[in-house]
């Protein structure tokens, strides 16, 4: 009699295990969003703006500048919403005006990438050149790079100041996509 009841109850726990297993598996065929592994990617498209659409001029053309004529910034490098973008190259910002050194660094000047949706800034150094008011981004690691097929958003904050203190104000926002290998 006990032995009978010892088959009942581990079928019955046999039984609920399988269950479980089943739906696990069953909901997570399920789920629309899939994990995509290490090292590859299915988003190819920058951080653009709702406001603005992707340009195709050169960087320097009046259309590419325009994006940001509300802005402190006057060019940047890569463009915003440039695409195919070599895995290794440095960021450049050039502002309209003098600004204070102490306010161009990683706090104030985010880089974050789209592949795993984090904040990739500590990768890099920040150098600014007074003569041309170009923030220089470059990596601190020669071997780095973006990773292929990564969407990067460069984000100055609005705590960057000029050279008279005076801070921004508001956000500036550019991204870019990066090639293929």
């Amino acid at each position: 009699m006990v032995f009978l009841r010892r088959t009942k109850l581990a079928r019955l726990l046999l039984l609920l295990i399988s269950a479980a297993i089943f739906v696990i598996f069953f909901l997570a065929s399920c789920t629309p969003n899939k994990i995509t592994p290490i090292g590859q990617s299915n988003y190819t498209q920058p951080y653009i703006p709702i406001d603005q659409s992707p340009k195709t001029e050169t960087p320097n053309s009046p259309q590419v500048n325009a994006l940001y004529e509300n802005s402190w910034i006057l060019t940047t490098k890569p463009f915003n919403g440039e695409q195919n973008v070599s895995q290794k190259t440095d960021i450049s910002i050039t502002f309209n005006q003098d600004m204070d050194i102490s306010t161009l660094n990683p706090e104030n000047i985010t880089v974050m990438e789209g592949m795993h949706s984090s904040f990739i800034t500590y990768m890099f150094n920040y150098q600014y050149d007074a003569k041309t008011r170009t923030l220089q981004i470059k990596f601190k690691n020669p071997e780095s790079d973006y990773g292929p097929e990564n969407g990067i958003l460069v984000t100055v904050t609005g705590n960057v100041a000029n050279a008279e203190h005076k801070k921004m104000g508001k956000n500036s926002e550019f991204g870019f996509s990066v090639a293929p290998d």
